[in-house]
């Protein structure tokens, strides 16, 4: 299995299952697995996941928030690497792919991240400001960087585009 691909759920089922849609329409050049973290939602809106046999639904017993919810997916994912994604995502193209052979073609990297596109195909940014401060971002940069040498990483490479 090359990628993982998890989803955190907390009531979002319609959007959800649309971007399963988006995944299993345009991801073509990796084998992949679409795991769902369920942070408790109201049952019924679970029954539309259970019964999805595109999709791992994976139940949490208490709301973890997004972070925990995307660790609990991680220690149930069987792929080479992992692809989180939020359930209100619609992929154009094949990104999954795209991003995992820019890994594979980048072996100092740890990690990368798509663009991301508002209704209109503009380009957005992730976050309020185009670049976060040093106060919010440098933190969990170094943070991350720690955990992956660790993990017998060599380097960790932040990549922005504009």
């Amino acid at each position: 299995m090359d990628v993982s691909i998890i989803i955190v759920n907390y009531n979002t089922t319609d959007l959800l299952l649309q971007c399963v849609d988006s995944i299993v329409t345009h991801t073509q050049g990796v084998s992949y697995e679409i795991i769902v973290v369920d942070n408790v939602s109201e049952k019924e809106s679970l029954t539309p996941l259970r019964h999805d046999q595109r999709i791992r639904l994976v139940e949490s017993n208490e709301n973890l928030g997004f972070g925990r919810a995307n660790n609990l997916g991680a220690a149930n994912a069987y792929g080479g690497c992992l692809f989180l994604l939020n359930p209100d995502t619609i992929l154009v193209n094949d990104a999954v792919t795209i991003l995992y052979q820019h890994l594979l073609s980048t072996p100092r990297s740890g990690l990368c991240g798509g663009n991301i596109f508002d209704n209109d195909m503009l380009p957005i940014h992730a976050h309020d400001q185009i670049f976060p401060s040093g106060k919010e971002t440098f933190p969990s940069v170094f943070r991350q960087y720690a955990l992956m040498q660790i993990k017998n990483f060599v380097k960790f490479v932040l990549h922005i585009k504009h």
